[in-house]
């Protein structure tokens, strides 16, 4: 059998080569059309068959744009030329590919880390892969993921000698879901490898698609720096949360308190919103908890960032309790429309969602709830209503969660001809335009 020695790597395309993308959601497909827009062929694999089918067929329901041109035209384009195929086979990926990138996640439930995904994941890789293949891992990991949990798994499924006949490396994505394809592209990467040999196979193929540095570390260096900056925005976050209910009290406008703020070059405060969603932020915390338990540590600063966010839906509805003298039996049969199922403005991604979060809270409380957002699909909510107009009607009480096109820069008079009853709304992503109608309590964040 041949062996790959610390030093030595193989790459059986240099200029443009063949890469397997394993998992196809928010980050695998914009990192798959990064590839083959450069020319690259690219065999991305999920094991979700009815994406595969939408995939193939040309279509996505990912929202981004590059350049001017969305995912879709990409997928579309590269499909056309040959440079993207779409399979739930590893097999098929590995008569071609000698480069696979694993996008497959960690997600937490309950604080606690599910590995079934990556473990399947690398379980069929292993079984396919051969001498100089590389393995690069790109999700977020909880540190020491790599070294302690997946190359073991690998070692214990593979025939071959994981540590000298394959490379292994591990460098996580740093993009934002809808500019993951742009920052693909321009953002520096962190590059851990199990060897020499793998750290340099994994920048070569790294460097097919990114032009900003490369930097080399180890394993468990880029998987904590990864974490790390997860934490500390939602550490700031926490941060301003409180900040705003003080600006609140104070009268003052909690947008041009962190615009002015952010005037000083060495500040850079984040805004404040309905909460943090998505699948990284609110994961973060959860990540290093689960290593410093191991460890034997506490992070009670990091812990009590996490729980300040994760309560901004309560903290929103308390607030408009306070404003309103009402009581938390007030809600009962209230009819409240919240615009937003998304994670964040003008995004389709509604994971972990402080919207829905906000919407659980008012169902607990027994309020009648209508929501609108044109991104995210309708059939996982039944609260959910087509159109803006049928979510508005006859609401009392309007929410807005995240900004959309379908309301942006809506003014209070307009919410109100679409909903008479209204007299109150909490704009809690400054969506609304500042004219108000006197007869209707606007609240911010």
């Amino acid at each position: 059998m041949q062996r790959q020695d610390d030093t030595a790597h193989a790459i059986r395309n240099t200029s443009w080569p063949t890469v397997a993308i394993i998992g196809l959601g928010f980050i695998g497909l914009p990192l798959a059309m990064a590839y083959a827009r450069k020319g690259s062929r690219v065999i991305g694999v999920d094991i979700n068959e009815a994406h595969v089918k939408r995939l193939q067929q040309g279509k996505t329901t990912s929202i981004e744009t590059y350049e001017g041109h969305t995912l879709e035209h990409y997928l579309q384009n590269a499909i056309s030329q040959n440079n993207f195929i779409a399979t739930t086979d590893f097999s098929v990926a590995a008569r071609e590919a000698d480069a696979f990138i694993v996008t497959v996640g960690i997600p937490i439930l309950d604080g606690k880390p599910l590995y079934d995904a990556i473990d399947a994941a690398t379980d069929a890789l292993a079984k396919v892969i051969k001498p100089g293949d590389l393995l690069l891992y790109r999700s977020t990991h909880i540190p020491g993921t790599l070294r302690n949990h997946v190359i073991p798994l690998l070692k214990k499924v593979s025939s071959l000698d994981i540590e000298h006949d394959v490379h292994i490396a591990y460098a996580p994505e740093r993009v934002a879901e809808g500019r993951a394809m742009e920052e693909f592209q321009t953002v520096d990467v962190l590059v851990g490898g199990l060897n020499d040999a793998s750290t340099a196979h994994a920048i070569e193929v790294l460097r097919t698609i990114n032009q900003a540095s490369l930097h080399a570390t180890t394993i468990e260096m880029a998987e904590t720096v990864k974490v790390v900056e997860n934490v500390q925005r939602d550490v700031n976050i926490a941060m301003m949360q409180e900040i705003a209910r003080f600006a609140q009290n104070m009268g003052l406008s909690t947008p041009e308190l962190v615009g002015l703020a952010n005037t000083h070059p060495r500040v850079n405060l984040l805004t404040p919103g309905a909460g943090v969603g998505g699948y990284c932020i609110p994961n973060a915390f959860h990540y290093l908890q689960v290593k410093a338990e191991d460890m034997g540590i506490e992070l009670p600063l990091l812990a009590m960032s996490r729980d300040i966010n994760q309560r901004v839906p309560i903290t929103i509805l308390d607030r408009i309790e306070r404003a309103s003298g009402w009581q938390a039996s007030t809600w009962q049969g209230k009819k409240v429309t919240v615009l937003g199922l998304a994670m964040k403005n003008y995004s389709n991604d509604d994971r972990l969602s402080p919207s829905v979060a906000l919407i659980d809270e008012l169902l607990r409380r027994e309020a009648d709830v209508t929501a609108f957002d044109p991104l995210v699909a309708l059939e996982p909510y039944a609260y959910a209503r087509a159109s803006l107009e049928d979510a508005l009607q006859d609401a009392e009480v309007v929410i807005v969660t995240v900004r959309q096109h379908a309301w942006d820069r809506f003014s209070v008079e307009d919410i109100r001809r679409l909903a008479p009853p209204c007299r109150l709304i909490f704009d809690a992503c400054s969506a609304l335009a500042t004219d108000q109608d006197r007869s209707i309590s606007l609240l911010r964040v």
